[in-house]
């Protein structure tokens, strides 16, 4: 009996040498059976210790289904549960489990179910796998609690970056507010606001858009343009946003408006000044406030000596009387069926001083002789084109509104009704009037005629202003104009004749 139990000694012993974590193969005896593999079993056997494994092997046997790929991944979860429960935060298994979350071939459950184990363990270098995981996590999760939890605990300066891309998606005061605040300030041992001016500042911080997203939404204007003209740039973009701090009372709104400033700031400097005394003429007469993308119409109708300088009230009646000689064609898309309108007279108090210029600017194009010519050849051109629609810009040059063609862009999906803007074409959108593009693919096209409702969204997500040219008949084509706030106003019909 003595040699008996001396023989089951040694063979346990064995096991517990042969123990080298994941490489080891636990002997499983005939009775009591095997190792329990979740928490309720453990707990529902530790109620009988005779029939009990130690917790030694109880762990080594749970690690080991943790790394088994050929086990289902609740099976798998399970037994990462169970070996937490043993020895919570174990150095060991962190190493081992943190393989797997490297792993691209770890299924996207068991990696949660691990990342969050290395997070409560404050196991480090998770900085990548974290940001990687929060944006797609709910609100109530318990691994969006840990992540920040561990944030909290490990301010990384490394993913600054990726924090502020995070939270310019969130809602302004969210639930998560407080917690993004706090490890932005954490981070940079700064209020969170002056972390992101910080920011904003620094050559290699790649999240700008995203902060000046933050700042906009969550502080006062006049405060915000009040701290940026105290900050000494060292960046393009915040010496791009303090020169129209300055001078235009301006902040961009969000990411695209500062692109568009910068992009501005450095191709139009040297007709600044004169845009902003234009730019404060119209907040006097018109009660205007300045939008970047006006900055192209206000610098050259500033500069140009030959341009009578119109007031607001002026504009209303030459356009008034303009579109009033033309027989209209209501815009399919442009909210007919809403209940909205795309007559002039009755939208003409919505419209700003800038859309005033526009469209009279626009108008004085679309009646010139060589203009309708070259829509004529245009037209006839992209009805033979089915790989995609046409379109371009308008700019002001030579003192007047002039169409630049551009062509589509070759990954355009050959959609004949849809025009895809170029890189190159919207890159110089940021310095244009507006952008055009025609509903040409057939010569009768009235049930077309207008912005689809994808053209008005675009332009409320890119902060341009439209111009849709509509080919009626073989003889006529109609225009319509419309601006981010989704207002469409018609300019009538037009004959390609001369």
């Amino acid at each position: 009996m003595c040699t008996i139990r001396k023989r089951k000694s040694r063979a346990r012993g064995a096991i517990l040498v042969a123990g080298a974590i994941l490489a080891t193969t636990v002997a499983v005896p005939a009775d009591p059976g095997r190792p329990p593999v979740s928490i309720d079993e453990y707990e529902s056997r530790t109620q009988r210790p005779a029939d009990s494994y130690s917790a030694y092997v109880i762990r080594v046997h749970n690690l080991q289904r943790v790394l088994d790929p050929d086990l289902r991944v609740g099976e798998r979860i399970e037994s990462l549960r169970l070996v937490n429960r043993l020895r919570p935060g174990d150095a060991t298994a962190r190493k081992q489990f943190a393989t797997l979350l490297v792993d691209p071939q770890t299924p996207g459950g068991l990696r949660d179910a691990i990342l969050e184990y290395l997070l409560r363990a404050d196991h480090p270098g998770l900085g990548a796998h974290v940001v990687k995981a929060l944006p797609g996590l709910e609100r109530d999760s318990p691994l969006r609690d840990a992540i920040f939890d561990w944030l909290a605990r490990n301010p990384t300066p490394g993913i600054l970056t990726e924090i502020v891309k995070i939270w310019a998606q969130e809602k302004v005061a969210g639930p998560d507010e407080p917690r993004f605040r706090n490890i932005v300030e954490k981070v940079t041992k700064l209020q969170w606001h002056r972390a992101l001016l910080a920011g904003l500042n620094t050559p290699d911080f790649f999240a700008r858009g995203s902060a000046i997203e933050i700042l906009t939404a969550r502080l006062d204007a006049r405060g915000l343009r009040r701290e940026i003209t105290r900050i000494a740039p060292k960046t393009s973009a915040m010496e791009a946003m303090r020169a129209f701090a300055e001078q235009f009372d301006y902040v961009p709104a969000g990411a695209r408006e500062l692109v568009s400033t910068v992009a501005v700031f450095k191709t139009g400097s040297a007709m600044l000044r004169d845009a902003a005394v234009r730019n404060r003429q119209w907040g006097q007469d018109a009660g205007y406030r300045f939008n970047i993308r006006d900055f192209h119409l206000l610098g050259r109708l500033a500069r140009d000596p030959l341009r009578k300088p119109l007031s607001r009230k002026e504009l209303h009646v030459q356009l008034r009387q303009a579109v009033a000689g033309r027989r209209h064609i209501g815009a399919a898309a442009a909210g007919q069926s809403a209940g909205k309108t795309d007559n002039f007279v009755l939208q003409a108090d919505e419209l700003t001083v800038a859309d005033l210029w526009n469209l009279y600017l626009l108008n004085e194009m679309l009646e010139r002789p060589r203009v309708k010519l070259a829509l004529r050849i245009m037209a006839d051109r992209d009805r033979h084109d089915t790989r995609g629609a046409w379109g371009g810009l308008v700019v002001y040059e030579q003192g007047r509104a002039t169409a630049r063609l551009y062509p589509a862009a070759e990954e355009s999906g050959g959609d004949d009704k849809r025009y895809a803007p170029s890189r190159r074409m919207r890159i110089d959108s940021r310095d244009a009037l507006c952008r055009f593009v025609g509903h040409f693919e057939r010569r009768s096209n009235a049930r077309r005629a207008g912005p689809t409702a994808e053209e008005l969204q675009d332009a409320r997500d890119e902060n341009y202003y439209g111009l849709v040219l509509t080919t009626t008949s073989g003889s006529e084509f109609c225009a319509h104009y419309y601006n981010p706030r989704g207002i469409v106003i018609s300019l009538g019909r037009f004959s390609f004749e001369g």
